[in-house]
């Protein structure tokens, strides 16, 4: 269990897809609910991805989200793609386990799609991950970079020490 309370979602509106109601049993993982897209079809759907953005419509309907365009291209198995997904989640999705670090003190994911993300940072050279220039500031352009862990070292938030 992740610890956070479970929100009824019903009748909201998340891109194409329309919640009507929980579909899994209480206390079952995924978390599945029925969705209503604009053409009519009803879905199953993890509730995560839906609120998370990662799924907006159903797969028949036409209205082909970022991540199919991606899939169909080749892009969704790159470690660049695996660092967008992540670095999206941990700021958008409450069920992140690094959430609290990201999204929930403020920090924004402000692309708005995997090309425009790939298109700030190209390709991901060896030995670099994801990192923000200001460790306050959101991902967005001019605020990403591929790093070192030597050049990110001492710029990420200090944990605290305990005192034994």
């Amino acid at each position: 269990m992740s610890g956070f309370p479970e929100q009824d979602i019903t009748g909201q509106k998340f891109g194409n897809l329309i919640a009507q109601h929980r579909v899994s049993p209480k206390g079952k993982r995924p978390l599945l609910w029925a969705f209503k897209c604009d053409c009519g079809k009803v879905v199953s759907v993890s509730k995560c991805n839906v609120i998370c953005g990662y799924t907006k419509s159903c797969v028949d309907c036409g209205h082909k989200t970022q991540d199919k365009k991606i899939t169909k291209h080749g892009m969704c198995n790159t470690r660049e793609y695996h660092k967008y997904a992540q670095a999206k989640s941990r700021c958008q999705c409450p069920t992140n386990a690094r959430y609290k670090d990201y999204g929930g003190r403020g920090i924004e994911f402000k692309f708005e799609s995997f090309k425009q993300f790939f298109s700030e940072l190209g390709i991901c050279p060896p030995n670099r991950t994801l990192d923000r220039i200001d460790n306050g500031g959101h991902y967005e352009i001019g605020n990403v970079r591929w790093a070192t862990s030597e050049e990110q070292y001492g710029i990420g938030r200090r944990r605290k020490k305990s005192s034994l």
